[in-house]
């Protein structure tokens, strides 16, 4: 694996998912290698695609990704084994494993041989458990583990017998790859480095670890909220350092300023310029929320065009509404 880690950052207004900058060099033409731009959502990709094909730009797909599609297109490049469909069959081939298991006693904090049977929620369970773990870099370093160790025996079994890869590993295998590759996989190999836009600060440890991985084969860059740490409105971060400023900024990048918070972080650059307003309304009663919202979307739409995004605290409990 080649040891050089090359990761810069800069700060971003809140709200400024691509940048002016950036978009503007993704609009025109250029002879260099082409920089690869890793989106939070897969939403916001595919707005962004719209946008540039607004412009006339042709895009290719594979240098505008989320961190899943990522993970999926270096699992390809690896040449890892397939990627198993979350099916039935795969699921009763785990849940086999794990009858047998118990049954050889190797599960004694969720089952004991001759008392009950080993059904297919105890599966269910012990498979949710390994999948949260699994995200972390030493999933299973923690006393009372009530068979999630086992459980990943199991699945490498599974995964073996069906010569694929099952999804819960998937980001797993492809670092443990990184680590052990000695030139870059092919969709990294001809760009001029990586882009990861501003991000919600929920990575993983095992997705942390490897886009960090990443770095060692192509420059990143992060652009980062320099949001409250104590609130949690910051962005993504990847390695604690010192932001770019215009002498440190890498060169691969489009030349440009870094932006600079002015101590006012709640009067972002991006609302000033969308000249944003912000207009309260109240109601009598909490029940009347969504009626509101509903008329008032109704009546944007009956003299506008475009789409209204609605923020719902409570959409969770509104699923059957």
């Amino acid at each position: 694996m080649v040891s050089s880690i090359a990761i810069t950052s800069e700060y971003v207004p809140a709200g400024e998912g691509l940048p002016p900058w950036l978009f503007q060099a993704l609009c025109e033409p250029s002879h260099q290698a082409p920089m690869m731009v890793l989106h939070p959502t897969e939403l916001h990709r595919q707005r962004t695609l719209e946008r540039l094909h607004l412009q006339g730009v042709s895009v290719s797909p594979q240098y505008h990704l989320t961190l899943n599609s990522l993970i999926r297109l270096l699992h390809v490049d690896l040449r890892l084994p397939v990627l198993l469909d979350e099916e039935a069959s795969t699921f009763m081939a785990l849940h086999g494993k794990c009858v047998e298991a118990a049954e050889a006693t190797a599960l004694p904090f969720l089952y004991t041989p001759g008392v009950g049977a080993w059904t297919l929620n105890k599966t269910r369970r012990l498979q949710r458990l390994h999948g949260e773990l699994m995200q972390l870099r030493h999933p299973f370093k923690w006393e009372g583990d009530p068979g999630a160790a086992v459980f990943h025996e199991l699945c490498l079994e599974v995964e073996a017998a069906a010569g694929g890869t099952l999804p819960a590993l998937i980001a797993v295998h492809v670092l443990e790859a990184l680590n052990e590759a000695s030139e870059p996989p092919f969709h990294l190999r001809d760009i001029a480095g990586m882009v990861v836009l501003d991000t919600a600060p929920d990575f993983t440890e095992v997705e942390q670890d490897l886009l960090l991985s990443i770095a060692s084969f192509c420059p990143v860059h992060q652009l980062l909220n320099p949001g409250s740490f104590r609130l949690g409105f910051h962005g993504a971060y990847l390695v604690d350092e010192p932001p770019c400023t215009s002498e440190t900024l890498p060169t691969w990048l489009p030349s440009h300023e870094p932006w600079a918070p002015d101590g006012e972080a709640w009067r972002t650059e991006v609302g000033l310029r969308n000249q944003t307003e912000i207009t309260r309304l109240t109601l009598d009663e909490r029940s009347q929320a969504m009626d509101a919202a509903l008329a008032l979307i109704q009546a944007y739409k009956a003299e506008h065009d475009g789409e209204v995004l609605v923020v719902d605290a409570a959409a969770s409990d509104r699923a059957l509404e």
